[in-house]
């Protein structure tokens, strides 16, 4: 059995040096890079080379300051070693075998696993061909279809399988939508919230202001609702009343039809209505 592990894992054991490799596998025993010592470990580098990690060095705060050492204390006789092992090739990995012995390993590439599946990142899946495998795109519904390969129809950046405007669970795509303007009618405004958009109101008068939402007063009576003597959809209080009677002039007796209703008629300006003087 192989324990594969990545490219430049830092290993640490209770009894063991510190140091980098190159991708690795670990063998079981018996297997054949097993020395037989119960205290190494056993490895074959990704180069297919066989080496044996010794558990009798122990790393402690033992750095010369020179990079081209290995530092470590000796558990026999407690003293810091450092020990050049070097080669001067940035493409090998320099570690102290069991025998205390300099080796140099080959860095061999790597081949990227994103998903870690054992399968190389250029051979799986990657439909917007950015070079990230699917398996490893976010993927926001969890259908398998990468957030980046699904439809946007507003180009947010967020899936249309995805928005969720009122967070309410349901994608917006599967929600009501009166007007199919694509916003959900959860989440257009409702002026009198009674359920059903203001896009999908009846407005008589084409303002954008639904009928029912119209207050001309404002005194919180939508205008719908208001007495209108003259049918024009404009509420009687919101109508001229020249006289303050509460009666709109379009409904007062307009005996001339002049458009002034005769208790407004004033020929002399004198603040009497005409059809209360005499004749002028």
């Amino acid at each position: 059995m192989n324990h594969v592990f990545t490219k430049s894992l830092r290993l640490l054991f209770l009894i063991g040096i510190f140091f980098s490799l190159p991708s690795f596998s670990a063998e079981a025993q018996n297997a054949p890079c097993d020395d037989g010592n119960p205290l190494t470990l056993d490895v074959i580098d990704s180069c297919g080379n066989c080496f044996h990690i010794n558990g009798g060095m122990i790393v402690n705060n033992c750095d010369d300051g020179d990079p081209s050492t290995i530092d470590f204390i000796d558990p026999v006789t407690g003293q810091c070693q450092n020990v050049v092992c070097d080669d001067g090739d940035p493409n090998t990995i320099d570690v102290i075998d069991i025998n205390g012995n300099c080796r140099h390993f080959e860095e061999c590439d790597i081949i990227p696993d994103c998903d870690q599946d054992g399968i190389p990142d250029d051979q799986e899946d990657d439909c917007d061909n950015d070079g990230i495998p699917d398996d490893c795109e976010p993927d926001c519904d969890y259908d398998g279809t990468p957030d980046d390969c699904e439809a946007d129809s507003n180009n947010n950046g967020i899936p249309d399988d995805c928005e969720d405007c009122d967070q309410d669970g349901i994608p917006d795509n599967q929600e009501d939508d009166c007007d199919a303007d694509g916003i959900p009618d959860d989440c257009e405004p409702d002026c009198d919230y009674d359920g059903t958009p203001d896009d999908c109101e009846a407005d008589s008068n084409n303002n954008g202001i639904p009928d029912d939402c119209e207050d001309c007063d404002q005194d919180g009576i939508p205008d719908n609702q208001e007495d209108d003597c003259d049918a024009d959809g404009i509420p009687d209080d919101c109508e001229p009343d020249c006289d303050y009677d509460g009666t709109p002039d379009d409904c007062e007796v307009d005996s001339d039809n002049n458009g002034i209703p005769d208790d407004c008629e004033d020929c002399d300006h004198d603040g009497l209505p005409d059809n209360q003087e005499d004749d002028c």
